[in-house]
This record gives structure tokens, sequence and C-alpha cells, in this order.
């Protein structure tokens, strides 16, 4: 069985990741890019807002 790495954690926090997660296996590869775009997207709305620039959709083209 593989290494937990999802979600991904900075080694700085003493947490682990919960499950395993392969992009390259799970996942369709014509809907791949889909799925990392939205999980980006998610990421920059799960950010505080002061820390959120206007344009952040930008970041994920």
């Amino acid at each position: 069985m593989a290494e937990n790495n999802f979600p991904p954690i900075p080694g700085f926090i003493p947490l682990q990741p919960c499950f395993y997660q392969d992009f390259d296996e799970d996942i369709p590869e014509q809907h791949r890019t889909m799925c990392k775009r939205l999980y980006h997207l998610w990421i920059c709305e799960c950010q505080p807002p002061t820390t959120l620039k206007q344009h952040y959709p930008a970041t994920l083209l």
C-alpha cells in the first residue's frame, strides 16, 4: 500500500496526509487538467480574504 499523500501538508506542520491520491492512476487523462484546476481554485477559496489577490483565477490558466 502506498503512503498517504493527500492533502499535501508542509513538513513543519505536525499533521500527516489523510489518504493516498494518485492523479495519474485514479483520474482519467481527459479529466486531469480540470480536476487540478478545480483543486487549485478550491485552495484559493480557502485562503483568508486578506491574502487573496483581486484576479486569483488568472493563476489557474
